[in-house]
């Protein structure tokens, strides 16, 4: 899984891209561990992600949930990321708003 990190002042922008399952989120952890340090708000992007899997789910929870960082917001869900936190009934947990493209309507 191809992830871009960019580090600035206070903030860490992730943008993931393929897939989010059992196979990636350990990539995924010890990319983003090394950057993680107390008061940083964290954005990912979730815009490229083609699949995600319970493991997957678990990740986003795990990292919505630190208590060292000060902030973690996920934006522009792509349409797997939107059908799995619909199944799983996970949409209304991360208190993050889902912004439903005219892509991912069709």
């Amino acid at each position: 899984m191809p992830i871009n990190i960019v580090l600035k002042d206070q903030s860490i922008k992730v943008n993931l891209t393929e897939e989010l399952t059992i196979y990636s989120v350990m990539e995924f952890r010890d990319a983003l561990v090394g950057h993680l340090q107390p008061g940083v708000d964290i954005s990912v992007d979730l815009s490229q992600v083609t699949e995600v899997d319970t493991a997957g789910l678990q990740w986003l929870l795990a990292l919505k949930g630190l208590n060292v960082v000060q902030r973690v917001e996920f934006c522009h869900h792509s349409k797997a990321v939107i059908d799995a936190l619909e199944l799983s009934g996970l949409s209304g947990t991360f208190d993050d708003t889902i912004v439903i493209s005219s892509e991912v309507r069709l």
